[in-house]
């Protein structure tokens, strides 16, 4: 029924399929949600309101399963959403989602500028109460190295978030990098000057 569905050019066809999975996910079938969009992904068709808002609500509730068995697909079907904060159920979850995909070894890279400026948006009056790891640096470096400095304002402000001014080996790569940003980016000297205050009241 869903390989019937889903394979329908009709986006009220698919939007009725991905429903039933909300509705009922015991029985949505196994493997994962987004190889069911593979083939509209790579058609530059735009998904329908309707659609876009069901499959937001499907990733948001599934996400960690979803980046654990495809990556990225995972990411491409994000990337494939414009997705309206107004459309997300659970903005702390939505928030990790995209923390999560730009940690995998996929979703860096791969990320859109939408997805980036929505976890931007998202990080503002929040914390992340996640656990430091190695991969948090090697996104940095790399975001540093390739001289996007306005992912890696971003990421800094989840790194920030993360390790809260402690005082680890890792925090001082970060201030390095929160430096030589700053001096890229000079625009970005308030949001840093606000994150200070809220590490240090």
């Amino acid at each position: 029924m869903f390989e019937a569905a889903f394979s329908s050019n009709f986006d009220d066809v698919v939007a009725d399929a991905v429903c039933a999975w909300i509705a009922d996910p015991d029985i949505a079938p196994p493997g994962s949600f987004a190889r069911y969009f593979t083939k509209r992904v790579k058609n530059k068709t735009t998904f329908s309101r309707r659609l876009q808002r069901a499959i937001t609500r499907v990733i948001g509730d599934i996400w960690r399963r979803e980046l654990e068995v495809s990556g990225l697909e995972t990411v491409r079907l994000l990337n494939r959403l414009e997705v309206n904060m107004d459309d997300v159920v659970d903005k702390d979850e939505w928030r990790n989602l995209l923390f999560s995909a730009i940690r995998s070894t996929t979703g860096q890279e791969s990320l859109s500028s939408h997805q980036w400026h929505s976890l931007d948006k998202l990080l503002s009056g929040s914390r992340l109460y996640v656990k430091p790891a190695p991969r948090d640096v090697e996104v940095m470096k790399l975001l540093e190295e390739a001289e996007d400095w306005e992912r890696l304002e971003v990421w800094m402000m989840v790194m920030w978030g993360i390790l809260g001014g402690s005082m680890s080996d890792p925090m001082q790569d970060v201030q390095q990098t929160s430096l030589k940003l700053l001096s890229h980016r000079p625009s970005a000297i308030p949001r840093f000057e606000n994150l200070a205050e809220a590490l240090c009241p």
